[in-house]
Formats: C-alpha cells, structure tokens, sequence
C-alpha cells in the first residue's frame, strides 16, 4: 500500500515537471516570437534597400540563434536564407547561391524538405537557376516552393504570390509571354487581396503586366497599365525609388515601339539619374539603363551622344 507521505512526494514531482514544462513550452514560443519579429525588421530593411543596416540585425539574429536555439535549428538556417536574401538584392549572388546551400543543408537535418522553410529555399535557389539562365532548374525548384507553399499556406497566401511571381520572370526569359502575363495577373490578384492596391508588390505586379504586354506588342493595352504603375509607386515609394525609375525605364521602352522618341528620352533619362543614385556604376540594372539610352541615341541618328554612353558601358564592364 502505498503511504500518503509518497503520493504526495510523487504528485508534487508531477507538478514541478509539468510546471517546468509549461515554463520551457513558454520561453521556446518568447524565443520563437522575438526571432521572427527580428527576421521581419530585416526584410523591411531590405525591401528599403538599407542592406548596411540588414546586415547589423542579421548579425544580431545570428548571435541570437546560436544562443538560443543552436546552429543545426530550423531558424538558424532561415536566418542563413536571410543573409543570402540581403546577397542577392546586392546582387552578389556567388555569395546568395553559397548561402541558400548552405540554409538548404541546415533546414533539411532539422525537419527535412516537406515544410514551408524548405519551400522558402527551393524558391531562392530557383531565382539564382534563373540568373544562371538555367531555366530547368529554375522552374524545377520554383514549382517546388509553390507546392509546398500552396499546401501549407494557402493559394491565396503571400508567399505564394512570390513563387507565382518567379516563375513568371523565368517564363518571360524564355520567351513565354502569354504564360508571364497569366502568372503575374495570378500574382495581382493574391497581392490585391492580402494588401490592397497601394502595395509595393501590388504595384509590382501591375507593372509586370505591363511589360508583358508590351513583349506581346499590345502597346495600347500596356501604356495606361504602366502610366497606372508610375503614378502609384511615385506615390507610395517616391520619386528616387528604384522600383519608380524601373516603370519609368519601360515607359521610355514603350514609347520607342510608339516611335514617340521625346518622350522616350524623357522617361530614360529620368531612370538613369535615379538608378545612378540607388546602384553602383557597376550594378546590371544601371547599365542596363546606359545601354538603353544609347541605343536610343544611336536609332535616331545622334551618334556622338551614342558613343559616349557606349563608352561609358563598356569602360564599366572591362573593370
């Protein structure tokens, strides 16, 4: 028979236990919460272009981690997905492909590949596939964020949206524009639904439809689309945006197909001087608006402003 001096010990056991518990159950989830609000602070820092200070709060994550939860946990290797997320918006993507292998190995030991973390790094390595112009990688890997994605979020989640996204980019580099048109439609409608029309990747979107339909020669259609696009990011972004001085480079773009080339000068000039000062001289995207305007200088006959920027391009490149 048991004596009550024991059932009390043992109960009191039992207690303290599931007290420890509940206290452990408690700090894991505080953990958790204050990881996620830092992985959250480094993405607006990213999505601001403010990479400097990204990388002070993913220093931070870091140190937090390994702290916390170890360098073999799940978070350790979305905060790796992050650093290469930063890498690759400085388009140094040796560094993001080197980053995104090395979150896929962490995440993979930790909780294998049928989760929304791994989705997250199928979705990286698809986009830097892509940069590699290896499209069957490329959408290899993006349909398999989108999968995973659809099942564990939701087709209407965000993230979604993202992959959906991607996969579009990767259709247009192959030529595939009716297909890029139908994706990025697909992106803005989850994007109007989960943030209204003021939205950067609202706005995005609409602005990707635009390009698209301007590839599809459906100048008519595209025009007011990315007019649209201009003015909404000139008011939610401002005027020294990136993201504006991209509509405004498709703009000019579309306005040589209309052979109204005043106003294609316009609109090219005003991307480069904006790119200039969001980009090194260096960065694809700002000698993409060089060669852009040379190549207009150069259709209308105005050689010596031609030669200067080509110039200019090719002194960049050979560096």
């Amino acid at each position: 028979m048991i004596s009550k001096v024991f059932k009390f010990s043992l109960l009191l056991s039992l207690a303290i236990l599931s007290f420890n518990a509940r206290s452990q159950e408690a700090d894991s989830v505080k953990i958790r919460n204050e990881f996620d609000s830092l992985i959250n602070i480094s993405q607006a820092m990213i999505n601001d272009r403010k990479f400097e200070e990204a990388n002070k709060v993913l220093q931070q994550i870091e140190q937090f981690v390994r702290m916390s939860l170890g360098s073999e946990s799940v978070e350790y290797g979305i905060y790796i997905v992050q650093k290469g997320a930063v890498q690759l918006s400085m388009a140094d993507y040796k560094s993001a492909e080197e980053s995104f292998w090395a979150a896929e190995k962490v995440i993979v030991k930790a909780a294998g590949k049928e989760n929304v973390h791994y989705g997250s790094v199928a979705h990286h390595l698809g986009i830097i596939y892509n940069i590699k112009n290896d499209n069957k990688k490329a959408i290899e890997y993006l349909n398999i964020a989108y999968t995973l994605r659809d099942k564990y979020l939701g087709s209407n989640h965000r993230d979604c949206a993202n992959s959906l996204h991607s996969l579009a980019v990767v259709m247009s580099s192959m030529g595939n524009y009716e297909k890029a048109r139908e994706l990025h439609e697909k992106c803005l409608q989850i994007w109007l639904n989960n943030y209204g029309e003021e939205h950067p990747n609202t706005i995005r979107a609409l602005h990707n439809i635009g390009i698209t339909s301007i590839y599809l020669n459906e100048i008519s259609v595209a025009e007011p689309i990315l007019l649209k696009a201009m003015a909404l990011r000139r008011k939610v972004l401002g005027e020294k945006h990136p993201d504006y001085a991209a509509t405004l480079n498709s703009l000019g773009l579309l306005y040589i197909d209309k052979g109204d080339y005043i106003n294609a000068e316009t609109y090219l000039v005003k991307a480069k001087d904006i790119r200039a000062l969001a980009y090194t001289k260096e960065h694809p995207i700002y000698l993409q608006s060089i060669n852009n305007i040379a190549g207009l200088y150069g259709h209308l006959g105005y050689y010596e402003k031609a030669k200067q920027y080509f110039f200019e391009a090719k002194e960049v490149a050979s560096k």
